[in-house]
């Protein structure tokens, strides 16, 4: 895994130069259902664009980096990758959208300006849990280089 190699980002920017179709990783997969949980809210009214983002967190967990990268590629605006407490933030208009867990937790909070929380079950997804679903597509993954192609974009604190 890269938590286990000595720099965890060179080793997850070496993968856009040498991508080639059908390349994934276990970074990639394991915040799937942090996509799945932040394309749901952005959905939901007001429909306004996401003008800036957050994402924190350790400093060598990979997986943001990739998870800021595939923001970046989506939103008109700057994305920042600080070391802090886990979570993401998406800003705009009218609302934060924060999406947070404990770093050892298994349940993260999704909270919206003007609305109640809601409390999420979203524990670290296991190596074995992410293979699995890696290896059930094997195909050219187009969201995952975007993902690579945006970790140039991100704001390191």
């Amino acid at each position: 895994s890269d938590l286990d190699c000595a720099d965890p980002m060179a080793a997850i920017k070496s993968r856009l130069a040498g991508y080639t179709a059908g390349d994934t990783d276990l970074a990639w997969a394991r915040i799937t259902y942090w996509r799945a949980l932040l394309t749901s809210a952005v959905d939901q009214e007001p429909h306004e664009p996401i003008t800036s983002a957050l994402v924190s967190g350790l400093k060598d967990e990979p997986s943001l980096d990739v998870l800021a990268g595939w923001l970046a590629e989506r939103i008109d605006g700057p994305v920042q990758r600080v070391v802090g407490a886990l979570k993401v933030e998406l800003v705009r208009k009218s609302e934060t959208i924060t999406l947070s867990r404990p770093q050892t937790g298994t349940t993260a909070t999704l909270t919206r300006t003007s609305r109640p929380e809601a409390r999420i079950p979203l524990a670290r997804r296991d190596s074995k849990e992410c293979l699995a679903e890696d290896l059930r597509r094997l195909d050219a993954d187009e969201i995952y280089y975007e993902a690579l192609q945006g970790i140039e974009k991100v704001r390191y604190a």
